[in-house]
């Protein structure tokens, strides 16, 4: 899903993006006990990714830690913007389900670096996909 510009191709991003999610994720279940069911099997868990692509952005404020007025009703000052960023995040979900119920779910998030090569990306797609399960199995 792509949120970024009304140009956006989400097809050719799931092109790039899916054959390296998953191969980390072929590579991070076995760590996990998880194996691949044969083709002509139906499967304990199933996988399901979301990858997610928007723009968001951080402001800050001159007084915005400061309570908007003071007790005689007047504010200190008018608050003015200080610092404006506009970020492209980018946020990889990956769900479990059992019986077509969610059993569990890992997010991770991270700050899109389009100026990256494609080695450079899959390399941060294999960290992630890593992160995320870390926290796979929970722990009780």
């Amino acid at each position: 899903m792509m949120g970024r510009t009304p140009d956006d191709d989400p097809a050719a991003v799931k092109r790039l993006a899916e054959p390296v999610i998953m191969k980390a994720v072929g590579v991070e279940m076995p760590k996990r006990g998880l194996a691949a069911a044969a083709a002509d099997a139906v499967p304990d868990l199933t996988l399901t990714y979301f990858l997610l692509l928007t723009v968001g952005s951080s402001a800050q404020t001159v007084g915005q830690f400061l309570p908007s007025t003071t007790s005689w009703a007047l504010p200190p000052f008018v608050a003015s913007t200080q610092s404006l960023e506009f970020i492209e995040q980018g946020a990889l979900v990956l769900d479990l389900s059992a019986k077509g119920e969610v059993v569990w779910r890992g997010v991770g998030e991270a700050q899109l670096k389009w100026e990256l090569d494609q080695k450079q990306r899959e390399a941060i797609v294999n960290e992630a996909v890593q992160k995320i399960l870390e926290r796979y199995p929970p722990k009780k």
